[in-house]
């Protein structure tokens, strides 16, 4: 075998390592910002809850099909919920 095609191999499995890498990452913070997402909807922090779970959704990963629906279900939750609120503060004396 040539030396440069071995070369180029090695350099493919850095580059292939690197985007495994990658992918995790984003993985986690996924995890992290749908946590966020999570609390901030416990505390009727409505606004930021959206935008926590918005933003894990445009990570755009290759997730499971439960995964993948996990985030736009928890949006509509919120949605509802703070819908809810407003108009509960709406009708309040």
């Amino acid at each position: 075998m040539p030396k440069r095609w071995q070369l180029k191999f090695h350099n493919n499995f850095f580059d292939v390592q690197n985007i495994f890498l990658i992918i995790m990452n984003k993985f986690f913070l996924y995890e992290d910002i749908f946590k966020k997402g999570e609390k901030y909807y416990q505390d009727k922090k409505y606004s930021l809850a959206m935008d926590m779970l918005n933003q894990a959704i445009s990570l755009d990963l290759p997730l499971s099909n439960q995964k993948k629906a996990e985030a736009p279900n928890a949006v509509e939750v919120v949605k509802t919920a703070h819908v809810e609120y407003i108009n509960y503060l709406a009708i309040r004396p």
